[in-house]
């Protein structure tokens, strides 16, 4: 789905000029980032908190808009299909040297039962309250890993991604991907090192308050990544 498409500009137009999301005062504002990845009651609570902190709506880019469309589209056509398992992968991936041989090793150590497998993330915190080991080359996240460049999926998470995708009321990845991950806590799955990067050329890192500031050697700090890796 392209933002670009008149259609979909309109559509997205409208929704940006929607008033902010609001919640009932008896339900207690989220204060930190800390708690919107990690002690959230509902999805309008962490809605409510974006566009409070921003001033503007949750998906604020035409481009986001037209991820999330796309995105369910995909879901909808796996299901249709009835897809076991689904690989999804953005144009701005970038692979390790490795690749092959860390997926070998991950996949070994993957429980039967996985529901999410994330070749890549941008996670900022590495500490025991944000993630939990599950072995040498995987640990699950707790809602805060974000990205969602190169994911695996298994069919049993279609419909409740799906659902959410459908919404229209996050961006993917800080929203559906998030909420499922914290719906299961212990069948989601991150590979470390990751397989998968986002493209960290000077057009295409700047996608996140951090990114904007930081410069190129703290992104891949922070993330734990090593530039020689990837090339890059």
């Amino acid at each position: 789905v392209d933002a670009r498409w008149p259609e979909v500009s309109a559509e997205f137009r409208r929704y940006a000029g929607s008033a902010l999301r609001r919640v009932s005062p008896e339900m207690p504002p989220l204060r930190t980032s800390r708690d919107f990845y990690l002690n959230p009651v509902s999805e309008a609570q962490r809605v409510a908190y974006l566009e409070r902190t921003t001033g503007m709506k949750a998906i604020n880019r035409p481009g986001a808009w037209g991820y999330l469309a796309s995105l369910a589209q995909i879901l909808e056509q796996a299901i249709r299909d009835d897809v076991t398992h689904l690989l999804m992968l953005d144009d701005d991936a970038v692979f390790h040297r490795e690749a092959d041989a860390i997926f070998g090793r991950a996949v070994a150590e993957l429980p039967a039962d996985w529901k999410i497998l994330q070749l890549g993330s941008l996670q900022y915190h590495w500490d025991a309250d944000w993630i939990t080991w599950r072995s040498p080359h995987l640990y699950s996240q707790k809602g805060s890993c974000i990205g969602s460049h190169a994911l695996g999926l298994h069919r049993d998470i279609f419909p409740f991604l799906l659902e959410r995708a459908r919404r229209r009321e996050i961006a993917f990845d800080v929203g559906a991907l998030s909420e499922a991950s914290r719906a299961y806590p212990d069948r989601n799955f991150v590979i470390v090192p990751n397989i998968a990067i986002q493209s960290v050329t000077e057009s295409d890192i700047r996608s996140s308050g951090f990114q904007q500031e930081a410069d190129i050697d703290e992104v891949f700090a922070t993330y734990r990544w090593t530039r020689a890796d990837y090339g890059a």
